[in-house]
């Protein structure tokens, strides 16, 4: 955010970090730097605005919107599975989806949790590897871009 506000205009990021320039002159005698600096002034507060509105909207909004977004994420999150004809890199790329908009409402899954859904989920045909997988990895340690390759490996071959 401290980036995108930068490139706006440097003197915001200045005032949200530092406070208002403050205009000693009165209003009545204020030229155009002190014009200037009233504009300056409320551009931060309106770009504060803009930032906290879209956030409170986006990422948290009212608490009983959040819960049903809650509710509604982890819902499709049990019921995920591979749709027919996927490719494993569309069902991660999928999932990964879900579990960023899960983890924005604060809600997270186990590497364990994430890669059981994964392996869980895998087509009849996979059932063969998915065994292999059971039995040869710890799910706690196993890392997604390793699951990944392991699956696209096999999916060459299929």
């Amino acid at each position: 955010m401290e980036m995108y506000i930068e490139s706006i205009q440097y003197r915001i990021w200045l005032i949200i970090t530092n406070g208002d320039i403050p205009i000693p002159i009165p209003e009545a005698k204020r030229t155009n730097v002190g014009l200037t600096i009233m504009k300056i002034n409320t551009k931060t507060r309106y770009t504060l605005t803009c930032i906290l509105s879209k956030n409170n909207i986006n990422y948290e909004g009212m608490e009983d919107v959040r819960l049903k977004k809650a509710i509604t994420l982890t819902s499709h999150y049990e019921s995920f599975s591979t749709k027919e004809g996927e490719s494993m890199e569309d069902m991660f790329e999928r999932l990964q989806v879900l579990l960023n908009n899960l983890e924005a409402l604060g809600l997270t899954y186990t590497k364990a949790q994430i890669n059981l859904k994964v392996v869980n989920n895998f087509p009849k045909v996979w059932e063969p590897k998915k065994i292999a997988i059971q039995e040869a990895r710890d799910f706690k340690n196993l890392a997604w871009d390793e699951l990944l390759g392991i699956l696209r490996v096999h999916e060459v071959h299929l």
